[in-house]
């Protein structure tokens, strides 16, 4: 058994799964419900360069934040419908990875990166926004990393994700 096959397997038994990928200019959901089938689906979720237009500085301004998290909420809700009700989600993105990375996860295997450990990083990014050190929180300043935490938390919030499985 090849390894995406066995992974999707085990993420997603009864049902599908869903793989995020940044691919191109966009972060794209790949609703996969069997290895090589027709039938598996693609949503452009998230327009990346209007994100990181928005994300100017680094570290993000509180302004920022705000707008990137509409922006990303405008884009998703184009595509939540879409999405199977029981559904599972999986990365190998190297931002996802960086953020597990933040997080105290080892991510030489996979591992469950969750939706209050997203959130806790989105908190201390919102710290930094608002003028504490981000060496306080030793947290990365840069724009791809600030997107990439909105996009999961915004994910997270809105499509009923409790979890991203962070694959080698």
């Amino acid at each position: 058994m090849d390894k995406e096959k066995e992974i999707i397997e085990s993420l997603g038994p009864d049902g599908a799964v869903t793989r995020l990928v940044y691919r191109g200019d966009s972060i794209i959901l790949e609703v996969i419900r069997e290895v090589d089938s027709s039938e598996n689906e693609e949503y452009k979720a998230v327009f990346m360069p209007k994100l990181l237009d928005t994300l100017k500085h680094e570290p993000a301004t509180e302004y920022e934040l705000e707008m990137g998290i509409a922006e990303i909420e405008e884009d998703l809700m184009k595509v939540v419908r879409k999405l199977p009700a029981e559904r599972s989600l999986f990365s190998s993105n190297s931002e996802v990875k960086k953020i597990a990375m933040v997080a105290g996860l080892d991510i030489e295997k996979r591992v469950d990166l969750d939706i209050d450990t997203v959130e806790d990083i989105f908190r201390k990014m919102s710290g930094v926004a608002y003028g504490t050190p981000s060496s306080r929180f030793n947290i990365p300043e840069d724009r791809e990393f600030t997107a990439m935490v909105l996009v999961l938390r915004e994910m997270m919030h809105h499509t009923g994700y409790d979890k991203v499985s962070v694959i080698p």
